[in-house]
């Protein structure tokens, strides 16, 4: 892949991203600066297609961004995301606000800094799952199938947690679509803490089209947080 194409790439992801709506050759030559013309960016993204980092909906001219896409995107253009200093704010008041319920506190406030589910495992049959209003603002799930989706996930989240958990380490695991036990439509971020008792886990779920930079960010500050020697459960 070129660099260009790598960069045409990313706006792409981008732009997908915020506006949930798939992009056009026209915007990305006229949004990129990449100084060439617009048959050029017709051409890399014949070739991006061709390579399977994007693809065209059949109702669209636009393009809109694969699994393989995704991928691509957090592995080169994911770094080392730091939070905002509004979200660290958030998270820190959530844990410290009350001892006895900080967990769920955070989750909440991990929910709605992300605008995904939230689902919190501290074993085989104990869980906490927030935020499935979250994902229904999603255009992705406002029609009747994905909501059905939805809710058998929600019902047997003790069969796919167990799969969550055997795949957890130390670092924060993203399942994009089919790599998952969600489907196509749906992606993960999860994480394992490991406080001074037993280790839990901590799943964000929402559209493959979620920002990866911004998840990414706010949890490596909850694990962070969760696995400071300082913390002890209460």
């Amino acid at each position: 892949m070129t660099e260009r194409q790598q960069q045409l790439l990313k706006l792409l992801v981008d732009t997908y991203i915020k506006t949930a709506e798939p992009v056009s050759s026209q915007f990305l030559a006229q949004q990129g600066g990449f100084g060439v013309s617009s048959a050029t960016i017709r051409n890399d993204l014949v070739a991006l297609e061709e390579r399977g980092y994007v693809k065209a909906p059949h109702t669209s001219a636009g393009r809109i961004p694969t699994e393989k896409g995704y991928r691509f995107y957090i592995e080169w253009f994911v770094k080392s995301p730091q939070p905002t200093e509004r979200a660290r704010r958030q998270l820190h008041a959530g844990f410290q606000a009350d001892t006895d319920h900080h967990l769920h506190r955070l989750v909440h406030a991990l929910s709605d800094l992300t605008h995904t589910a939230v689902v919190l495992s501290n074993g085989p049959d104990e869980s906490y799952a927030t935020g499935i209003s979250h994902l229904l603002s999603h255009p992705e799930f406002r029609d009747f199938e994905m909501i059905y989706l939805l809710g058998e996930m929600l019902d047997r989240r003790e069969r796919w947690l167990k799969q969550l958990w055997k795949r957890a380490n130390n670092d924060i695991i993203v399942l994009i679509g089919d790599e998952g036990p969600f489907g196509e439509e749906i992606a993960s971020m999860s994480l394992v803490y490991r406080p001074t008792h037993h280790p839990g886990l901590i799943s964000l779920i929402g559209p493959v089209r979620m920002n990866y930079r911004q998840n990414l960010a706010v949890l490596q500050e909850v694990q962070r947080m969760l696995n400071d020697t300082a913390y002890d459960e209460k």
